[in-house]
C-alpha cells in the first residue's frame, strides 16, 4: 500500500520546515557565540585600557616627583652656596670692624707720640713749649692725624656696611631658595597625586564601560539565541499545523468522492 500524495506532501513540508527551524537555531547559536566573543573582547579591551591608564599615571607621577626632587636639590645647592657667601661676608665685616678699631687705636697712639716728640724737640731747641708757634704746630699735627684717621675709619666703615648688606641679602636669598625648593616639592607631589587620581579615574571608567558593554553583548547574545529558538519552534508548529490541515482536507475530499460503478 503506497502513501497518498497528501501524506507525502505533508511529510515533505514538515521536513522543509524542520530544515528552516534548524537554520534558525543555528543562527541563534551563532549570534550568541558572536556576542559572547564581543563581550570578552570588551572586557579584555577595558582591562588593557585600565592597565595602560594606571601605567601612564604611575609614569607621570614618578616624573613629577623626580622633577620636584631635582628642583628641590638645585634650590638647596643654591641656598648652600648663598649661605657660604653670607658667612664669608659676615666674617669680612667682622674683620673690617676689628681693623677699624685698630686703626683708631694706632692713629691716636701715633698722634700722642708725635705731639710729645714735637714738644720735646722744640724744648730742646730752646723754644717755649707753650708758645703760639708750638701750639700751631701741635694743632696742625693733630688736624692732619684726625683727618687721616677719620678717612681710614670711614673707608673701613663703608666696606663693613657693604659686607653686612651683602651678607643680609645672601642670607635672605638662601632662605628664599629653600622656600622655593620646598614649594617645588609640594607642587610636584600635588601634580603626582593628581596624575595618580586621574589615571585611577580613567581606569575605573574604562572598567565600568567595558563591563557594561560586555553585559550588553551577553544580553544581546542570549536574546539572539532565544529569538532563534522561538523562531524555530514557531516554524515547526506552524508547519505541522499546515501539514495536518492539508492531510485532513485531502482525506475528506477522497471520502466524499463517489465511487465509480463498473
Amino acid at each position: 500500500m503506497g502513501f497518498s500524495a497528501a501524506a507525502v506532501g505533508a511529510v515533505s513540508s514538515v521536513a522543509s520546515l524542520g530544515l528552516k527551524a534548524g537554520g534558525q537555531v543555528t543562527q541563534g547559536i551563532a549570534t550568541q557565540q558572536q556576542d559572547y566573543t564581543a563581550s570578552q573582547n570588551y572586557l579584555l579591551q577595558s582591562q588593557a585600557t585600565a592597565e595602560n591608564a594606571l601605567l601612564q599615571s604611575k609614569t607621570t607621577s614618578a616624573s613629577y616627583r623626580y622633577q620636584g626632587t631635582e628642583e628641590e636639590a638645585q634650590f638647596g645647592l643654591e641656598a648652600g652656596q648663598l649661605e657660604e657667601q653670607a658667612s664669608a661676608e659676615t666674617a669680612a665685616a667682622q674683620a673690617g670692624k676689628l681693623q677699624s678699631a685698630l686703626v683708631d687705636v694706632n692713629a691716636r697712639q701715633t698722634l700722642t707720640n708725635q705731639l710729645g716728640n714735637t714738644v720735646v724737640v722744640r724744648a730742646a731747641g730752646g723754644a717755649n713749649p707753650t708758645s703760639p708757634t708750638t701750639a700751631a704746630l701741635l694743632g696742625y699735627d693733630y688736624n692732619v692725624s684726625e683727618i687721616s684717621r677719620t678717612a681710614q675709619e670711614a673707608t673701613l666703615g663703608t666696606q663693613v656696611a657693604q659686607e653686612e648688606a651683602a651678607s643680609a641679602y645672601e642670607t635672605a636669598s638662601a632662605n628664599f631658595a629653600m622656600v622655593q625648593g620646598a614649594n617645588a616639592e609640594d607642587v610636584a607631589n600635588a601634580n603626582a597625586r593628581a596624575a595618580t587620581a586621574f589615571g585611577t579615574y580613567n581606569a575605573d571608567v574604562a572598567t565600568y564601560y567595558g563591563t557594561y558593554n560586555a553585559a550588553q553583548a551577553q544580553e544581546a547574545g542570549n536574546l539572539g539565541f532565544i529569538t532563534g529558538m522561538f523562531g524555530a519552534g514557531s516554524s515547526v508548529l506552524g508547519g505541522l499545523g499546515q501539514a495536518f490541515s492539508n492531510i485532513g482536507g485531502k482525506t475528506s475530499a477522497t471520502a466524499a468522492a463517489p465511487v465509480p460503478t463498473p
